[in-house]
This record gives structure tokens, C-alpha cells and sequence, in this order.
């Protein structure tokens, strides 16, 4: 805990700002601290405010980063009443174990808070303090500021979050995948239909099913293309292996039906000649 001394370190300054500059805690968890013996003071970091809509910030937010998606999903979802802080970071945790994310639990939570998905409460349903609570301590026969305990943390879904958690659509995202990409329908088909067997698919399994189909030689493609697609859409995700995500099973019939009544315009058009 850092403790900074009330008295200026220049007594000749008329502004104890001037003798002792701004500084960096070394967490680097709050603005620069001025130390001119008064209660602790907040200096502007001159950071860019995003002032669009919280709909249009979390919109952007998710659409940043596609392979988080259900890991920022699940802490929408179990924060609908307020949880600890404890509680959600485990959760989404548990997520990313096969993930590999460079992004911790709480640096997602407070990418969601900024964009306006998510709020930091008290334990007591309060928004938490903007400024950092200090008391004042001694030793050695000096005064310092020292700063409080921080109170326990609880997240709390907004209003804004809860909308786009009702709206996620990942049928819709999927289906769009396919329209976009029509020409693959039977390459997205194969690795559907493998990721949706037990136990899911391996990606060197999925390569040798694809990579060597005439439908991605020209131009050539590969099946990390497919997988990035179709794991953006949340059609599948990676659990050790793919795994087929609420989406595949409908997506996997429709499928099933476009083949079929491909083929059978193919059977009658062979009878017709």
C-alpha cells in the first residue's frame, strides 16, 4: 500500500503541486497521484471519451474481438444480478482454460464497463467511489495518507448489456457466413458435421478432410478459414477441440436440406434429358 507524507517537499513552493510532480502508482491501477498535502487528487490522463451510445460501444466491443465472445457472453449473463467479482472471474476463467487468451478475466470485465455493458457495485447495490478513500496514518512522528481498503466488488449487467445479450444471434451470424460463402457449403458442412461428433474434432483431422477437396484449390484456401468463420459466428468453439456451438444443429439441417433438393433438381434434371 503506498503512503504518501502530507508535508511538501519543497517549502518555498507556493503550490506543493509544483515541488512534487504527479507520479505513477506502481500497478499502474489509477491516475497519477498529486501529493500537495491535501486529500489525494485525480489528474486527467487526457484519454480519448468514447461518447457514442452504450449499444453502439458494445457492439464494437464484441465485434472486436470474435474469439471472446462467449467468454464476454457468460459474464453478461451471470452478472444479470449483481455476483462478486471473485464469482465471475472463475467463471470466465473456466472459459479460456483451452484458449490461451492474453486477455485476464479482468481486463475483459473492464473492457465491458467501459463500453457500458457492465457496472462495479458496493456490496451494499452502490455504484463504486470515483476517488480512492485515504485515511491518515503515522509513524514515526509523520502524517501520511494512506489508502483504505478497497470495498469488495460486485459486476452488475446494465440495461444496454442485457439488450445485447437478448439479441446475440448466432444462427443469424451463421447463416450470413454461409450466404456470403455459398460456393463452400459442402466444405462447411464436413466440419459442422465432424465438430458435432462426440467428442468434437481435432484441427489435423479437419485438414485432411478439407485441404485437399477440389473446392479449395483455386483459390486456395484452407480449413483454418472455415473454422475462423464459423468460430467469429459462434457456430463452433474451441473446448481441446471443436466443439459445435447452440447454432450447428439448426444450421446442419438446413444444410442437410439444401443438399437434398440439390440433388433431387439434379436427378430431374437427368430424367428431363
Amino acid at each position: 500500500m503506498n503512503e504518501i507524507p502530507t508535508t511538501a517537499a519543497s517549502q518555498g513552493a507556493e503550490d506543493p503541486r509544483e515541488a512534487q510532480p504527479a507520479r505513477w502508482d506502481k500497478g499502474g491501477s489509477h491516475p497519477p497521484i498529486v501529493e500537495n498535502g491535501a486529500p489525494l487528487m485525480f489528474i486527467d490522463r487526457g484519454e480519448a471519451v468514447d461518447v457514442r451510445p452504450a449499444a453502439e460501444r458494445i457492439a464494437s466491443l464484441f465485434a472486436s474481438m470474435p474469439n471472446q465472445r462467449e467468454v464476454l457472453l457468460a459474464a453478461l449473463r451471470l452478472a444479470a444480478e449483481p455476483v462478486a467479482e471473485a464469482e465471475v472471474y472463475e467463471a470466465m476463467a473456466a472459459l479460456q482454460q483451452h484458449s490461451h487468451s492474453v486477455f485476464s478475466p479482468l481486463t475483459l470485465c473492464r473492457s465491458l464497463e467501459k463500453a457500458g455493458a457492465l457496472i462495479a457495485l458496493t456490496a451494499d447495490g452502490e455504484p463504486l467511489p470515483g476517488e480512492v478513500e485515504v485515511v491518515v496514518d503515522e509513524e514515526d512522528g509523520e502524517e501520511y495518507l494512506v489508502a483504505a481498503e478497497p470495498p469488495e466488488v460486485f459486476w452488475k449487467t446494465t440495461e444496454d448489456g442485457e439488450a445485447y445479450v437478448e439479441a446475440d444471434d448466432p444462427l443469424a451470424r451463421t447463416r450470413a457466413v454461409l450466404d456470403d460463402e455459398s460456393a463452400y457449403l459442402e466444405i462447411y458442412r464436413t466440419v459442422l458435421s465432424a465438430c458435432a461428433a462426440p467428442g468434437g474434432a481435432k484441427t489435423p483431422d479437419l485438414a485432411a478432410a478439407v485441404d485437399g477437396h477440389p473446392l479449395v484449390q483455386s483459390p486456395r484456401l484452407y480449413v483454418q478459414h472455415f473454422l475462423k468463420k464459423l468460430e467469429d459466428a459462434g457456430a463452433i468453439r474451441w473446448e481441446g477441440a471443436w466443439v459445435v456451438g447452440s447454432a450447428a444443429a439448426d444450421v446442419l439441417a438446413e444444410l442437410d436440406a439444401k443438399q437434398a433438393a440439390s440433388a433431387s433438381k439434379a436427378q430431374g434434371e437427368g430424367v428431363l434429358r
